[in-house]
Protein backbone atom coordinates (compact mmCIF):
# COMPACT_ATOMS: atom_id res chain seq x y z
CA UNK A 1 0.00 0.00 0.00
CA UNK A 2 1.15 3.58 -0.74
CA UNK A 3 1.81 6.45 1.42
CA UNK A 4 -1.21 8.56 -0.49
CA UNK A 5 -3.72 5.23 -0.04
CA UNK A 6 -3.54 5.20 3.46
CA UNK A 7 -4.58 9.34 3.68
CA UNK A 8 -7.49 8.17 2.30
CA UNK A 9 -10.72 8.55 3.92
CA UNK A 10 -11.39 4.87 5.14
CA UNK A 11 -9.30 5.92 8.00
CA UNK A 12 -11.39 8.84 9.32
CA UNK A 13 -14.48 6.43 10.85
CA UNK A 14 -15.55 7.46 14.68
CA UNK A 15 -16.02 3.79 16.12
CA UNK A 16 -12.50 2.48 16.93
CA UNK A 17 -11.05 -0.16 14.73
CA UNK A 18 -9.79 -3.75 16.15
CA UNK A 19 -6.13 -4.02 17.15
CA UNK A 20 -5.60 -6.44 14.56
CA UNK A 21 -7.24 -3.80 12.24
CA UNK A 22 -4.62 -1.01 13.86
CA UNK A 23 -1.96 -3.18 13.08
CA UNK A 24 -2.68 -3.78 9.76
CA UNK A 25 -2.46 -0.31 8.85
CA UNK A 26 0.92 -0.12 10.69
CA UNK A 27 2.10 -3.67 8.37
CA UNK A 28 0.97 -2.08 5.04
CA UNK A 29 3.19 0.99 6.14
CA UNK A 30 6.13 -0.80 6.32
CA UNK A 31 7.52 -1.15 2.65
CA UNK A 32 7.67 2.59 2.63
CA UNK A 33 8.25 3.07 6.27
CA UNK A 34 11.43 0.60 5.78
CA UNK A 35 12.81 2.44 1.97
CA UNK A 36 12.88 5.92 3.60
CA UNK A 37 14.48 4.67 7.11
CA UNK A 38 17.93 5.91 6.57
CA UNK A 39 16.43 9.61 4.87
CA UNK A 40 15.67 9.81 8.97
CA UNK A 41 18.23 8.54 10.20
CA UNK A 42 20.08 10.73 8.46
CA UNK A 43 17.80 14.00 8.50
CA UNK A 44 17.23 13.02 12.32
CA UNK A 45 13.69 14.01 11.61
CA UNK A 46 10.69 12.04 10.89
CA UNK A 47 9.05 13.81 7.31
CA UNK A 48 5.79 15.46 8.14
CA UNK A 49 4.49 13.25 5.44
CA UNK A 50 5.23 10.32 7.62
CA UNK A 51 3.59 11.87 10.63
CA UNK A 52 0.15 12.35 8.42
CA UNK A 53 -0.19 9.02 7.66
CA UNK A 54 0.06 8.15 11.44
CA UNK A 55 -2.95 11.08 11.49
CA UNK A 56 -4.67 9.28 9.06
CA UNK A 57 -4.29 5.65 10.06
CA UNK A 58 -5.57 7.00 13.44
CA UNK A 59 -2.57 6.26 15.35
CA UNK A 60 -2.26 9.31 17.63
CA UNK A 61 -6.44 8.54 18.45
CA UNK A 62 -5.60 5.18 20.33
CA UNK A 63 -5.07 6.37 23.83
CA UNK A 64 -6.26 9.86 23.37
CA UNK A 65 -9.82 10.05 25.77
CA UNK A 66 -12.96 9.52 23.94
CA UNK A 67 -14.05 12.83 25.11
CA UNK A 68 -11.66 14.48 23.28
CA UNK A 69 -12.17 12.61 20.07
CA UNK A 70 -10.05 9.44 20.51
CA UNK A 71 -10.39 5.93 21.35
CA UNK A 72 -9.28 5.46 24.46
CA UNK A 73 -8.12 2.26 23.76
CA UNK A 74 -5.49 -0.23 25.82
CA UNK A 75 -1.95 0.45 26.06
CA UNK A 76 -0.87 -2.59 24.60
CA UNK A 77 -3.18 -1.90 21.48
CA UNK A 78 -0.77 1.25 20.85
CA UNK A 79 2.45 -0.85 21.82
CA UNK A 80 1.13 -3.11 19.19
CA UNK A 81 1.08 -0.59 16.62
CA UNK A 82 4.56 0.66 17.37
CA UNK A 83 6.32 -2.32 17.57
CA UNK A 84 4.95 -2.84 13.97
CA UNK A 85 6.00 0.14 13.26
CA UNK A 86 9.38 -0.28 14.39
CA UNK A 87 9.89 -3.05 12.10
CA UNK A 88 10.28 -0.40 9.41
CA UNK A 89 11.77 2.78 10.86
CA UNK A 90 12.66 2.68 14.77
CA UNK A 91 12.49 6.29 14.30
CA UNK A 92 9.22 7.01 12.87
CA UNK A 93 7.92 4.25 15.77
CA UNK A 94 9.62 6.35 18.00
CA UNK A 95 7.93 9.42 17.21
CA UNK A 96 4.52 8.01 17.43
CA UNK A 97 5.01 6.33 20.93
CA UNK A 98 6.34 10.14 22.20
CA UNK A 99 3.44 11.98 20.56
CA UNK A 100 0.57 9.14 20.88
CA UNK A 101 1.35 8.79 24.57
CA UNK A 102 1.25 12.52 24.87
CA UNK A 103 -2.33 12.30 24.16
CA UNK A 104 -3.38 9.92 26.50
CA UNK A 105 -1.33 12.33 29.01
CA UNK A 106 -3.03 15.27 28.07
CA UNK A 107 -6.48 13.56 28.86
CA UNK A 108 -4.85 13.65 32.70
CA UNK A 109 -4.51 17.14 33.26
CA UNK A 110 -6.87 19.65 34.54
CA UNK A 111 -10.08 20.45 32.27
CA UNK A 112 -8.77 24.39 31.51
CA UNK A 113 -5.36 22.77 30.14
CA UNK A 114 -7.06 20.52 27.87
CA UNK A 115 -9.54 23.14 26.70
CA UNK A 116 -6.71 25.59 26.02
CA UNK A 117 -4.56 22.38 23.78
CA UNK A 118 -7.53 20.68 22.58
CA UNK A 119 -10.63 23.16 22.53
CA UNK A 120 -10.31 24.25 18.51
CA UNK A 121 -8.52 21.18 17.08
CA UNK A 122 -8.85 17.68 19.24
CA UNK A 123 -5.68 16.06 16.73
CA UNK A 124 -2.62 18.93 18.02
CA UNK A 125 0.46 17.13 19.19
CA UNK A 126 1.95 17.92 21.90
CA UNK A 127 6.20 17.01 22.58
CA UNK A 128 7.68 16.86 25.54
CA UNK A 129 11.30 17.31 27.35
CA UNK A 130 10.95 16.64 30.81
CA UNK A 131 13.86 16.68 32.73
CA UNK A 132 14.06 19.80 34.18
CA UNK A 133 16.68 21.64 32.48
CA UNK A 134 15.04 25.35 33.19
CA UNK A 135 13.90 27.07 35.90
CA UNK A 136 10.66 29.28 36.35
CA UNK A 137 9.79 31.41 38.78
CA UNK A 138 6.31 32.47 40.37
CA UNK A 139 4.80 35.59 39.37
CA UNK A 140 1.41 37.45 39.85
CA UNK A 141 -0.87 35.68 37.21
CA UNK A 142 1.53 32.49 36.43
CA UNK A 143 5.33 31.97 36.17
CA UNK A 144 8.23 33.16 34.18
CA UNK A 145 10.13 30.35 32.31
CA UNK A 146 13.99 30.29 31.50
CA UNK A 147 15.71 27.66 30.07
CA UNK A 148 17.27 25.71 27.35
CA UNK A 149 15.60 22.15 26.74
CA UNK A 150 17.63 19.97 24.93
CA UNK A 151 16.28 17.31 23.31
CA UNK A 152 12.10 16.49 22.34
CA UNK A 153 11.56 13.87 19.95
CA UNK A 154 9.07 14.80 17.57
CA UNK A 155 8.81 18.47 18.18
CA UNK A 156 8.92 19.36 14.65
CA UNK A 157 5.44 18.48 14.26
CA UNK A 158 4.15 19.05 17.56
CA UNK A 159 1.92 22.03 18.15
CA UNK A 160 2.61 22.05 22.03
CA UNK A 161 5.15 20.74 24.44
CA UNK A 162 5.12 19.25 28.00
CA UNK A 163 8.53 20.76 29.46
CA UNK A 164 10.28 20.29 32.83
CA UNK A 165 11.84 23.18 35.18
CA UNK A 166 12.76 23.47 38.52
CA UNK A 167 10.38 26.16 40.18
CA UNK A 168 12.03 29.23 42.43
CA UNK A 169 10.14 31.81 44.37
Amino acid sequence: MKRDDLLAPAFAQEEAPSINELVARARAMLPWLKEGADAVEKARCVPASTIEAFRAAGFFRILQPRRWGGWEMSPEAFYEVVMELGRGCGSSAWNLMILGVHQWEMGQFPEQAVQEVWGADNQVLLSSSYAPFGTARKVEGGYVLNGTWRTSSGCDHAQWAIIGARIFN
